[in-house]
């Protein structure tokens, strides 16, 4: 359990490295309003790909209680067949109404469908990666996940292809080797695909209020507080998305911890857990999370002013976003992972719930830091209420099952 935890991290590690390299490099040759383009591209295709996704990846995980690496790529088939035209149509009009909105975009046909596709493409990908952890294990789906995009993104800019058309092409190649990847699991074929067929439709059956709570969750999910800071604060200069990009080092032991809970997860939240031993293995996770992001937090922050030299931006700019956004991780990762136990017991309406009353809390946060000038209002208010969620939800769980994470 210890050398896949460490394995899972320094997989992480990599894949925000590489990430930096991209920041290091448009930072130093072309600028802060590069960058600020790059950074608002990829994060506008990861929002609108993760409404696209429409529920698919907690799906996926949902399967894992009982089906194996045989009949995963059946699954995951049936789940996709009826829902890529959606899948489109939402990629579709998230990509317009964020151009749209954002006076510092293009708006043109072209960077619609470029947008459009990049969104779709990290829908995809999300979903198969996911089918990637239960056919072939956790290291490998991380590996998908983590290393390929920026790999990637590198590559073509180092050969001189522009940012607005990287974002596209790099999120379509990441789609594209995924499904090289399960080519085998998703041609396989399984007898008893009738037993499959209504497993997946059991599983499916409040995915609905999943998606709405993907909907809502925009302000108040695990990256709630880059997200949104990036759109509201500094999108163009690119500041607060290298300070966020740095602040998420916390979510990496989070996120690898979690890539190790997903079929724990999904058998005790189903009932399958055999003799507690899903229990016991997911507490010992979520403490080796906790010790290994405290760890990281103090690390991160005693190099923030070398990093802060690496990329060209003034440290004293960057010490704030990244206050924000790494003790919004760290607190994630000490609370644990309510959110994702909960989809997996089809508790979604109370998360959805517990949104509403973050979101009040955003609400008055945000507005008191406002009312006093703050210049960090929206991300510290976005905090407030995405972690107010978490600390509800383990609330619930301790009450409903009886379990403390």
């Amino acid at each position: 359990m210890v050398a896949s935890f460490l394995s899972l991290n320094v997989l992480r590690i990599a894949g925000l490295a590489l990430s930096y390299l991209v920041i290091v490099f448009l930072s130093r040759s072309q600028g802060p309003e590069t960058l600020g383009q790059y950074m608002f591209l990829v994060n506008s295709a990861i929002v609108i790909g993760t409404l696209a996704s429409l529920g698919l990846p907690t799906l996926v995980q949902r399967l894992s209680a009982r089906l194996t690496a045989d009949t995963i790529g059946v699954g995951t088939c049936q789940a996709l067949r009826r829902r890529w035209l959606a899948m489109v149509a939402i990629s579709a009009g998230g990509a317009i109404a964020i151009l749209e909105l954002d006076g510092d975009a293009t708006f043109s046909v072209s960077s619609v469908m470029a947008l459009a596709l990049a969104s779709f493409a990290f829908a995809l990908s999300q979903i198969l990666t996911e089918t990637v952890r239960i056919a072939y294990g956790p290291q490998a789906a991380e590996f998908q996940r983590n290393l390929l995009r920026p790999a990637l993104m590198i590559a073509l800019l180092s050969i001189g292809i522009g940012v607005s058309l990287v974002v596209p092409m790099a999120m379509v190649g990441t789609v594209m080797l995924v499904i090289w990847r399960l080519r085998a699991t998703l041609r396989k074929s399984v007898q008893d695909v009738t037993a499959i067929s209504s497993y997946v439709a059991e599983r499916s059956r409040d995915l609905g209020t999943v998606f709405l709570l993907g909907f809502v969750g925009l302000l108040f999910g695990s990256m709630d507080v880059v997200l949104i800071g990036l759109i509201t604060d500094a999108g163009t200069t690119g500041i607060y998305g290298a300070a966020s990009r740095y602040g998420m080092l916390i979510n990496v032991v989070l996120l690898a911890g979690n890539a190790q809970m997903v079929l724990h997860l999904a058998r005790l939240a189903s009932g399958f857990d055999e003799d507690g031993q899903s229990l016991l293995a997911l507490r010992r996770l979520i403490l080796m999370i906790r010790i290994a992001s405290t760890l990281l937090l103090a690390a991160t922050a005693a190099m923030l002013p070398l990093y802060a030299r690496i990329i060209n931006l003034p440290a004293a700019e960057l010490w704030p976003y990244f206050t924000v956004v790494a003790l919004s991780f760290w607190l994630q990762s000490i609370i644990g992972p309510v959110n994702m136990f909960m989809l997996q017991a089809h508790a979604a309406k109370w998360l959805i719930f517990f949104h509403v009353v973050g979101a009040g809390a955003f609400a008055v946060v945000g507005a008191v830091f406002y009312l006093q000038g703050t210049m960090l209002a929206v991300p510290l208010a976005v905090g407030v209420g995405a972690n107010l969620v978490k600390i509800l939800a383990w609330f619930w769980i301790a009450k409903n099952y009886g379990i403390r994470l």
